[in-house]
Formats: C-alpha cells, structure tokens, sequence
C-alpha cells in the first residue's frame, strides 16, 4: 500500500488529521488519480476530497460531492 492509499484509507475512516498530515506529501493530482482509478469516485468527489486533502476546500464541501456517503 503507497502513502496515497493510506492517506485516503485515512480520510474515509475519518483520521481527517492523519490524512491532511499525509497529504503535504502526495501532489492534489496524484490524489485524484488515485481517488478515481483506485477507489471509483466520482470526478467531482475526487476533486473536492483532493481539494479538501490539500486545504483548499472544507470537509462539508467534500462530503456534499461525495454521494457514496449519501444514505438513502
């Protein structure tokens, strides 16, 4: 497993700290590469959570694009 995966197993397990600390390390496309080829995110989610990995959006901004965390 590479520090992408971990930053972002991170992020969806909720280690938002963790996973931001890992994220100064990984480049944003990297991450968005990683979201969409590895982990099947949508390519706004992928974006946003990418974004919001690297400071520049707010989790809840994240979360608003990220419909596989949607419930029904």
């Amino acid at each position: 497993m590479n520090l992408a995966h971990c930053c972002i197993d991170n992020y969806i397990n909720g280690n938002l700290k963790d996973a931001k600390d890992q994220a100064k390390h990984i480049s944003a496309p990297r991450l968005y590469a990683t979201l969409r080829e590895d982990y099947g995110k949508e390519y706004k989610a992928a974006i946003s959570i990418a974004m919001y990995l690297k400071g520049q959006c707010s989790w809840q901004q994240a979360c608003n694009t990220d419909v596989s965390v949607h419930h029904s």
